[in-house]
């Protein structure tokens, strides 16, 4: 009995000293976040990207400070570490998951989130990183996002149908125009996937209202056209695979709308299958 009474002691030390430790690395990298040196602030971001994913729920009792702090790094940051940012608000989502899911929390996430989003134009390169960002936000936060989850809707739509329009052109007119970046298409597709997921039918009368089901598949068309198009280059057979995921999330998200295109797809139909065993 003595023995067992040592050990659980020795243990409860470990943990609280492990308590500890955690939270002076946590108030050492936030405040870092914030130093007035950028090479700093690069730094410190990406340490603590990294320590969101090794303490995932652990985090969860110091999520005000956090917020806080991410949030001023908004007013403060920019060009490459604005990106770092970006990755590390969406690995915050992604390690604490519904647990952001409350009011003050959210306010204090998407209000420079959104601003961004208003600021940035549709071919601006730093979409990218804020669409993947908006996507871990949006899983995380489930029903509390719907206040920005139409503009974000129609935007993403709106890219999709950009971003087709310009392959579609590239493809007919290969001396005139270059094929778009491909990135547009994938991030869009990414956070209409996260939205699907994270709101499901909350989401019902923008599906719709909305294009979305003749833009996907006109997507599922492009990527038989970017084989070809793209191999030549630096073709990644992921990316396809990566469209068909999304693809199939929204398949199976809404399946009465989306089951005529998988019939007229045996690739697609073939991993919706795969994908409703797992």
């Amino acid at each position: 009995l003595l023995f067992f009474s040592i050990v659980v002691i020795i243990i409860v030390i470990y943990y609280c000293c492990y308590l500890l430790f955690l939270l002076f690395i946590i108030l050492f990298l936030l405040a870092r976040i914030l130093d007035a040196n950028k090479r700093v602030q690069e730094a410190a971001c990406s340490a603590f990207a990294t320590l969101e994913e090794e303490a995932n729920m652990e985090l969860v009792p110091y999520l005000s400070e956090i917020l806080a702090t991410l949030a001023e790094a908004f007013n403060r940051y920019q060009a490459k570490n604005l990106l770092i940012l970006y990755d590390a608000v969406g690995t915050l989502a992604d390690s604490v998951g519904s647990n952001l899911n409350q009011p003050q929390y959210v306010q204090t996430l998407m209000e420079p989130l959104m601003a961004k989003w208003s600021s940035l134009s549709d071919d601006d390169k730093e979409l990218f990183p804020l669409l993947e960002c908006l996507s871990s936000v949006a899983t995380a936060l489930h029903v509390s996002f719907l206040p920005f989850c139409e503009p974000v809707f129609r935007r993403c739509t709106a890219l999709i149908g950009r971003c087709l329009q310009q392959v579609q052109l590239a493809v007919e007119r290969p001396a005139e125009y270059d094929m778009p970046d491909k990135d547009f298409l994938i991030v869009a597709l990414d956070l209409l996937s996260g939205l699907a997921e994270g709101l499901s039918d909350h989401i019902d009368q923008l599906v719709a209202s909305s294009q979305i089901v003749a833009l996907i598949y006109q997507c599922s068309m492009v990527l038989k056209i970017s084989m070809c198009v793209w191999e030549i280059g630096s073709f990644d057979s992921g990316v396809v695979i990566r469209h068909f995921f999304h693809l199939c999330v929204f398949a199976v998200k809404f399946q009465r709308e989306f089951s005529v295109i998988c019939l007229k797809h045996r690739m697609c139909l073939c991993i919706v299958r795969n994908f409703r065993k797992v």
